[in-house]
């Protein structure tokens, strides 16, 4: 079954977003930084498409 864009964006970012707030040095990642995080990954994954 093929996953669909927003299927695929919210694995990434799921799969990112963990590591990104138990990394060393960094802040947690606020609600503007998520939400630029999902959209750039949406971007990118229909980017792929063309």
């Amino acid at each position: 079954m093929v996953k669909t864009d927003k299927e695929l964006t919210a694995e990434i970012v799921s799969a990112y977003v963990p590591s990104w707030n138990i990394s060393d040095g960094t802040k947690p990642m606020d609600h503007n930084e998520l939400m630029q995080l999902i959209n750039d990954v949406h971007s990118a994954l229909q980017k792929l498409k063309d």
